[in-house]
């Protein structure tokens, strides 16, 4: 249960350093994203009894946050 309270406490200080310039703090923005979706990941499964189907479903929620994140890197031709 502590994964779902650190992990966004770790990610913030990477969301602030990329709004503060994000045309020169871009690279900022990967560990934010990535971490997010972990984030996301753990409080989704938090409290519950992760069977291997339920653990593939979820699995897709960092997969899909990490391509999100460099997706927006990559459109911003970074």
């Amino acid at each position: 249960m502590i994964g779902v309270q650190a992990l966004p406490i770790v990610a913030l200080p990477f969301a602030a350093v990329y709004a503060l310039s994000p045309i020169r703090n871009w690279w900022a923005l990967m560990p934010a994203g990535v971490l997010a979706s972990v984030a996301l990941l753990v409080f989704l499964v938090a409290g519950r009894d992760v069977t291997v189907d339920l653990g593939v479903r979820l699995s897709g929620v960092l997969f899909l946050g990490a391509a999100a994140t460099f997706g927006q890197l990559a459109r911003w031709g970074r």
